[in-house]
């Protein structure tokens, strides 16, 4: 009976005791892990720079940008002779991280990779990447035409210039019979052939005169001697000519291709949409004394009409040289291309409208897709 008395006090006091022992144990645990916590939170906060004064910090001052980092905006455009140019205009404008970046700084960054300085015996000029098999498209001044087409035009004009005098000895033949009395029906004859006889004569005088200007540009380098027109990378890396895919005399256009291996860059992508009179627009390219500059505007005019062909006029002044400048909108995406020598009647800087580029040389870009195109729509038809 005495044993049986001591087991169910040992029972009783095992469950009664054995709770608080549990507790005791977890309190030194969390001693234990408190005596080692602390130690290393004050080495932490004394690694921390301490916070500002709020009462030094102003409202004006603008609010950092942390998702980007500092870097140029302004390269080099290749040229050996001016690096102190460079270094002057890269500690310009490279950005504090302790401001906001204008949107000009902004627009630089997106289309750097994308642009390449070209240099000729003719002149300067800026062109952009439109495709990732090293398209370039800039203006159309910075080579000179093709040796064929010399010929066609010398040919061409020395026809024309026989034609113009031709037309001239019947203009006055026609004008002498107009002289003398005759019936009023021959004379009324007689004075629409001598309209139609000008009109005939002025559209050969001025074609001959457009040629005649082509055939100015004789002394510049042909389209078959790649190795007088240099590109540059934004990298300042020089860009071996492949070939020269496209030239219009009308829309002052030249398309070039090179070798891209090893080379990082951005084609820029046409905008679908043309721009409005009031939107804004920037225009990127490159200055031999300045590097890669950007200007920002508003567009004036977006049907404006020169040189017999619509034209997107800003109000962002361009000098002579800016050749091959991109006119772009807001997001990067091309709308033009400046030649230099556009402008309105009001003075505005105008650029030639990427469709009507895109639409002179797609088919010189695509025709492998337009075959395949073609040859899905017999086999769908046979079906």
């Amino acid at each position: 009976m005495i044993k049986n008395v001591t087991g169910k006090l040992y029972s009783l006091k095992s469950f009664t005791y054995r709770p608080f022992l549990l507790i005791l144990l977890i309190l030194i645990l969390a001693t234990a892990l408190l005596a080692y916590l602390v130690p290393m939170r004050d080495e932490m906060s004394a690694a921390v720079d301490p916070l500002p004064n709020i009462e030094s910090v102003s409202l004006d001052t603008p609010i950092a940008d942390e998702q980007s980092a500092p870097e140029e905006v302004v390269l080099q455009t290749g040229l050996e002779i001016s690096p102190i140019v460079f270094e002057s205009t890269r500690k310009k404008i490279d950005r504090k991280p302790d401001r906001v970046p204008t949107a000009t700084e902004k627009m630089s960054r997106r289309v750097l990779r994308s642009l390449v300085y070209i240099d000729s015996p003719l002149g300067q000029a800026t062109g952009f990447f439109i495709d990732y098999k090293g398209h370039i498209l800039t203006a159309g001044d910075v080579a000179g035409p093709s040796k064929e087409k010399l010929e066609k035009a010398r040919y061409e004009k020395k026809l024309l210039d026989q034609i113009v005098v031709l037309e001239q000895q019947r203009l006055r033949t026609i004008r002498q019979k107009m002289n003398l009395l005759l019936p009023g029906y021959e004379k009324e004859t007689f004075q629409r052939l001598s309209e139609e006889k000008k009109k005939e004569l002025f559209t050969s005088i001025t074609r001959s005169q457009e040629l005649g200007d082509l055939l100015k540009k004789t002394s510049g380098p042909s389209l078959e001697n790649l190795s007088d027109i240099k590109i540059l990378s934004s990298e300042g890396k020089r860009l071996k000519l492949k070939k020269i895919t496209y030239s219009s005399t009308a829309h002052n256009l030249l398309l070039l291709q090179v070798n891209t291996a090893k080379l990082k860059y951005t084609p820029l992508r046409p905008r679908t949409i043309p721009l409005r009179a009031g939107d804004r627009a920037f225009i990127a390219g490159y200055r031999a004394e300045s590097g890669v500059l950007v200007q920002e505007g508003r567009v004036v005019d977006n049907a404006a009409s020169l040189e017999k062909q619509k034209m997107l006029c800003s109000d962002i002044r361009i000098q002579q040289e800016d050749k091959g400048w991109p006119l772009l909108d807001r997001y990067g995406n091309v709308s033009g291309l400046n030649s230099g020598v556009f402008r309105d009647p009001k003075g505005n800087d105008c650029a030639i409208p990427i469709e009507a580029a895109y639409d002179a040389f797609r088919s010189i870009l695509i025709p492998q897709i337009r075959a395949v195109k073609s040859k899905i729509i017999v086999s769908n038809g046979k079906q």
